[in-house]
């Protein structure tokens, strides 16, 4: 039986510049650059770059990340977690 595969995965991002009130330009743990944002009608954040922050992402679309929000409850989903090599090359 082969295994189930998620609709997305969660790891963290660090917020390299502000792109307008809702989405950012970040970094993933691999030091691909994508689009970070919160969805429209979310509660206001405010997010400076070096800024660390759980993302979600689908799994067929890895050039956006969802910013999951302090108070939002975990999907169901892989977690990925950056290598220290990664983490050395991009600290906040």
């Amino acid at each position: 039986m082969m295994p189930e595969i998620p609709e997305f995965v969660e790891t963290e991002i660090v917020i390299r510049s502000v792109h307008s009130h809702r989405t950012w330009h970040a970094a993933l743990p691999n030091g691909k650059i994508v689009i970070a944002f919160v969805e429209e009608g979310g509660p206001a954040t405010t997010l400076e770059p070096g800024a660390r922050v759980r993302a979600r992402l689908s799994v067929g679309d890895f050039s956006r990340a969802e910013i999951v929000l302090e108070n939002e409850q975990p999907k169901t989903g892989l977690t990925i977690q950056a290598p220290t090599a990664v983490q050395e090359a991009f600290p906040g």
